[in-house]
Order: structure tokens, then C-alpha cells, then sequence
């Protein structure tokens, strides 16, 4: 009988992603796929995994998500388009995720100064990215 070991924390049997060049480059990762995502999805997969939903905008649309990892001691964020409104109807699409040393207030998302992704831990990077792949899964639910 084979028997196999299952890791009792999930993130200890993911692999680690290496940054693309072009990732690793910059201050944010935008290389994953991009395809839109029913809203519903949207807010169950980040809340399920421990993000929280930004302020909203002057049109009352949500289109940043973050989530605190303390032993990095950053804060990774998802931008979304065109943002989660009241209605929640219009699909959403995942365009960037970046890093920041503390949490923005309000809006401050866009102009709070990114940490380069070559300061971030491969680990934290690595999760972020498995997070998004959990948006991109299809399933039969929305």
C-alpha cells in the first residue's frame, strides 16, 4: 500500500515560484493570467484566503484588496477592474498585485510607495501568486 505524508499547513506543500525576469524587475507581478471573474468568485476566494477588501473609490467600487504578512512584514495587495460596485454584476478581471511595507489608508493605495519585488520573500511572492491561480480556477460555481 503506497502511503503518502500530507503537510499539516497547506502553503508548506506548494511549490515556490521563481520571479520572471520581468517580474523580478519591477515592483509588481502582471505576469499571470488575466481573465475576467464573476464578482461572487472574487469576493470568496480573497476572503476565504484572508484578504481584505480596500476602500471604495468615488463611484463606490472596490478595486483593491490586501493582505497582511506579518512575518514578511508587508502588505500584499490585488488590484482588480473595474472594482466590485454595490450591484457586484460587472465581471472582474485581476490586472496586478504589488507589495508595500505598511497598509495604505483610504486611497492612498495608488500613491503608498511599492516595495521592489526582488526585497520580497519568494514564499509570500509564491502565495500571492497561488491565491490568484485560485481566482483563474474554473469551477462550476461563480
Amino acid at each position: 500500500a503506497a502511503l503518502s505524508i500530507l503537510q499539516p499547513i497547506p502553503q508548506l506543500a506548494r511549490p515556490v515560484h521563481a520571479l520572471s525576469e520581468m517580474d523580478g524587475a519591477g515592483d509588481a507581478l502582471v505576469e499571470f493570467p488575466r481573465r475576467q471573474v464573476h464578482p461572487d468568485r472574487v469576493r470568496r476566494v480573497l476572503a476565504g484566503a484572508g484578504w481584505e477588501a480596500g476602500e471604495p473609490d468615488e463611484r463606490l467600487r472596490v478595486a483593491y484588496f490586501f493582505k497582511r504578512f506579518a512575518r514578511a512584514d508587508l502588505v500584499a495587495v490585488i488590484r482588480i477592474e473595474p472594482g466590485l460596485s454595490p450591484s457586484g454584476a460587472a465581471p472582474q478581471t485581476p490586472v496586478e498585485a504589488f507589495f508595500m511595507a505598511r497598509a495604505p489608508g483610504g486611497l492612498t493605495v495608488v500613491q503608498a510607495p511599492r516595495l521592489p519585488l526582488r526585497e520580497v520573500p519568494a514564499a509570500v511572492v509564491s502565495e500571492v501568486l497561488f491565491e490568484l491561480g485560485g481566482l483563474e480556477a474554473r469551477d462550476t460555481q461563480p
